[in-house]
Order: C-alpha cells, then structure tokens, then sequence
C-alpha cells in the first residue's frame, strides 16, 4: 500500500506541476504524453489513462513549452485535441428533443409519447430486432441514450490520443515524489546542475547544498548560484539551497593534512556535512568517475563507504561532452560558465591531489581535525523560477 501511495503521488505531483507552469486560466487544450516507464505503474496510469493526459493551458500569456518539455515525466507534447463530431451531433440531437418536449407541454400534451417515430432522432443508431424490424424505443429513453452518449464521449474525448504532429519532445523520466528526497553538493560548475537536473528525472525531489569561504570573494558565486537555482526551480518548482561556510573548517585541514590529500580530505567533509542534514534520503554528487584526482576509483571507493548517508553520481559514467550538452539543452551551460569561482576551484590543490588516499588515511585525518562545534549555514528558498 505504501508504495501504491508512493506512485500516486507521483502522478498528482506531475498534474500539480504542469499546472504550475500553466496557470489556473481557462484557454485552449493541450495534449501532453508521459513516459513509458511511468505508464506501466498502475496508480499512474490511473490518473493519466492511455499514456496521456489533457491539460488545459492559458491564452492570455506566452505558454513557456521549453520549460514544460523539461518537466520530468513528460515525454512529448502534441497539438490541441477538438471535440469529437459525435458529441457535437449528440448535444444537437438531445437539443432537438428537448424544444420537441417543451412545446408538448405547451401543447397541453404529454411530455415523452410513448412511442417516438421509427426514424432515430440524429446521434443515435436505429436498433432492428431480429427479424430485421426497427425497434421503436421511447422518447424519454431516447434522451437518456443520447446523455449517456455525450457524457461517455466527453469523457473518453478528454483521454483519447487524438493529436497531430508532435510540438517538442519532453525530457521523460519518472514524476517527482515528496517522498524521494535528495540533495546535491552544488559546486556551481558544469557537472553537479546536471547531476541534480538528472536525479528530479528520475521521480526525486533535489535541494542543494553549497560550501563557501567567506573569506574569498563570495558575491559572483553567489550571484552564479541563484541564477542555477531559479532555473532548476522553474523545472522541479519548490527548491532549497544551503549554503555552508567551511571557512573555520578549511583552516584547520590546512593545518592538519598534508598539501595533496586536502582535495579529498575537503571532499570527505563535504559529505559527512552533507549527511548531516535530516530529511533526505540521498546524497546527490557531480562525480564522473576518473575525471579528476578526488573521483579516482580508489578516492571515491574511500569516500562514499565513510559517508552515512546514500551517495549516487548520476553521470559517473558519462563524458564530459554529453554533460555538456545536457547543460546546454536545460538552460544550464551558460549559466554555469558565468565568472565565479565555484568551491571545486578554491579547494583545489595547486600541485597535483593524491589519486590514491585510501581509508584508513583518510580515518587518520579525520581523527586529527577537532575543535568545530559548528559551522554557519544560510538557507536561500526558491519557487518556479523565482
């Protein structure tokens, strides 16, 4: 039960979004398609039959498709679906019989005869018998048959896949739960915005944390981070960013690791800080396994065990020009590129990081670094872009 409560959540948290973007305003309709590994879910596919769903969007503002298409769950978006002849046929026919009954009653006659002429009013079928003979029905159920008809058909009309060409294919994936929380150590350069853009495609909910020196310059990153963040909100909707300074932290490793292990050893906090924050299920990182010293097999094979908390690295296995292009295609890479230091940068040592720490130095330096009680944390909020 509790995962078929998981799931449904999911899809009424993909409507809830869509609408988001939309708006609450009435105007012309839209066919949107979800992906095909969430339409195998039943509670899913209860809400969204057939695969698709039809969403009604405003008319009295610009409709942003680009940043619906990037709405995970969303596979394709198509034209606007018109109302079937049939209904439009029915409702004229049920019109019809309708004035006949009124001017019955005026007539001081009986509202539904009986018996209504064998020839069937518009809409609806002349039924034979088996010997091939008309079936005469009466008026009154006439008019039931042709309610029963435009509310089937309406219904059927708003969940039947009619649609033209396709407008622009959607990012796919699965719709965000609540219950699937996770957050991102946000570097503010390429990789972690699309390591967090990946994990809300894959049904989570993604907030950031950010580790800065407050002794550095702090207001271009600053500046770099709300720019990636309201964009990533304008996607997933709700979205916090901590921000940890590590300036007391980064002091005493300076005093207590050796110069090339200090990129790991920073690494290594920045998780376990990480892990510290309640309410979250993962750790989300930027990783890209032997792209730098501190994401070796070895360094990384160290630093995740030690950490008490889940950590996955969505683009582990990914180069670095599909990341690219990933930025590039969810507003991302021109963002990232902006001038600001990210803290990847200012952690860096200089000469060359070890590619090979292993735990039990990494245990050792961990043991030699005490005194800090706490660290300061400022938490910045952001909703649909804003």
């Amino acid at each position: 039960m509790k995962s078929r409560m998981h799931l449904l959540q999911m899809s009424n948290a993909l409507a809830n979004r869509v609408q988001d973007i939309l708006g609450p305003e009435d105007g012309h309709w839209i066919v949107t398609r979800c992906g095909a590994t969430a339409m195998h879910i039943h509670p899913i596919r209860a809400n969204f039959p057939e695969g698709a769903t039809v969403l009604e969007m405003r008319q009295q503002h610009p409709i942003d498709l680009a940043t619906l298409s990037l709405v995970p769950g969303i596979a394709r978006i198509y034209d606007p679906w018109t109302e079937p002849a049939k209904v439009a046929e029915a409702k004229k026919a049920l019109a019809e019989l309708e004035i006949e009954r009124a001017a019955r009653v005026a007539a001081g006659q009986p509202a539904d005869p009986e018996y209504d002429a064998d020839k069937p009013v518009d809409g609806v079928e002349l039924i034979h018998d088996v010997h091939g003979r008309p079936v005469r029905f009466p008026t009154q159920y006439k008019r039931q048959m042709l309610k029963t008809m435009i509310d089937q058909e309406a219904k059927r009309a708003r969940h039947r896949l009619i649609w033209g060409e396709g407008i622009l294919d959607g990012t796919g994936g699965l719709p965000q739960s609540r219950a699937s929380k996770a957050l991102c150590l946000m570097s503010g350069g390429i990789d972690s915005p699309v390591a967090a853009f990946q994990m809300m495609n894959r049904g989570c909910r993604v907030d950031f944390v950010h580790f800065l020196n407050s002794t550095s310059d702090t207001a271009a990153i600053l500046a770099k981070l709300t720019m990636i963040a309201k964009r990533l909100s304008s996607i997933q909707g709700r979205l916090d960013m901590r921000v940890v300074d590590i300036a007391e932290l980064q002091n005493a490793i300076i005093g207590a690791v050796a110069r090339a292990d200090r990129t790991v050893v920073y690494k290594q906090y920045m998780l376990l800080i990480a892990a510290a924050v309640a309410d979250y299920e993962l750790l989300v990182t930027g990783d890209s396994v032997s792209q730098v010293a501190s994401q070796t097999v070895t360094n990384v094979s160290t630093l995740y065990p030690l950490t008490p908390r889940a950590v996955v690295s969505p683009l582990a296995g990914s180069n670095k020009n599909d990341v690219i292009d990933v930025s590039r295609k969810v507003g991302l890479l021109e963002l990232s590129a902006m001038e600001g230091a990210d803290c990847c940068q200012y952690l860096m040592c200089k000469t060359g990081a070890t590619l090979c720490i292993g735990p039990a130095k990494m245990r050792a330096y961990l043991a030699k670094i005490t005194g800090i009680a706490s660290l300061p944390v400022k938490v910045l909020a952001f909703d649909n872009g804003e």
